[in-house]
């Protein structure tokens, strides 16, 4: 496979995209959503849902902007688990989507997912659904020692009380 396999490069950019707009760099992750609507455009065909429509999902979310995917939903291959987890996000069902990870075996995917759930919830004063979305995130975070995101969960957790 090499690096102009859409197989490949449809996940790597998704996942570039979603890095950069996590560090805050909304003009370079909107350069790199770019980027990766013009090769997806440029395919004969949609490649198949994969993970890569969750990283895509999550870098609008990063950005604010996770309502442009449902204008794309046609667009985003055959419904599977991984577009509905997309979809979920992009409606603002954050915990829904997280269920929908953990039912695939995504583990840091599910988890992030949480942590923008608990966020969310925290922010609208729903401190008790806030807590449970987090119990979830950082049994994970602990597990594999992510300590900045233990260390962000632990802050929404405390708000949260």
């Amino acid at each position: 496979m090499n690096t102009r396999d859409p197989q490949a490069l449809i996940p790597a950019l998704a996942c570039r995209a979603f890095c950069i707009a996590n560090t805050g760099d909304a003009a370079a992750a909107s350069a790199a959503l770019g980027e990766l609507d013009v090769t997806r455009r440029a395919l004969e065909e949609a490649p198949p849902s994969g993970d890569w429509v969750v990283w895509l999902a999550l870098a609008l979310l990063e950005l604010g902007r996770e309502s442009e995917l449902l204008e794309e939903e046609n667009e985003l291959g055959i419904p599977n688990a991984w577009r509905d987890a997309a979809l979920a996000i992009a409606h603002g069902d954050l915990g829904g989507a997280a269920d929908i990870l953990g039912a695939t075996g995504s583990p840091a995917l599910e988890a992030h997912v949480r942590l923008r759930a608990a966020a969310r919830l925290t922010a609208e004063g729903r401190h008790a659904e806030a807590a449970a979305q987090l119990a979830g995130a950082l049994s994970f975070y602990r597990g594999v020692d992510a300590t900045a995101a233990v260390r962000a969960g632990e802050a929404l957790l405390a708000a949260a009380s």
